[in-house]
């Protein structure tokens, strides 16, 4: 694998001087990308997993923290997701940008206070 990724490099840094300063950008983003989707399982679905099983030979006991193999694997997916939103460039522009519009539509819709107002209190919990 690691010999793979290394011939990939040397491939994608031969067309330096063909590709656009904007393709190599997101060549490289793709490249970080790809490191990470390959290290990302490895970190959190095989590497506790292989702990938990192989550990007990050795009589040593986890207790409660047996469960963080099971959190480190379940967290994998997004964690996978986010950090690919991270890597490239254009996809957290977008996430940024959409989250952004929605904090501004949030911010600018005008609280309801009339109801309140409009209902006689019984119970005097409005004085509060």
């Amino acid at each position: 694998m690691i010999y793979l990724g290394a011939l990939t490099y040397i491939k994608l840094s031969e067309y330096q001087t063909v590709w656009s300063d904007r393709m190599l950008k997101l060549q490289r983003q793709l490249w970080i990308a790809l490191i990470v989707q390959t290290a990302n399982p490895i970190l959190f679905m095989y590497l506790p997993i292989l702990i938990m099983n192989i550990v007990p030979i050795f009589r040593i006991s986890f207790g409660p923290y047996a469960n963080l193999s099971m959190i480190a694997f379940t967290i994998y997916p997004p964690l996978d997701q986010i950090f690919i939103i991270y890597i490239i460039n254009d996809f957290r522009q977008c996430v940024k940008k959409i989250f952004c519009g929605v904090v501004r539509r949030i911010r600018k819709q005008p609280v309801n206070n009339h109801h309140e107002n409009n209902h006689t209190d019984t119970t005097g919990l409005n004085k509060l």
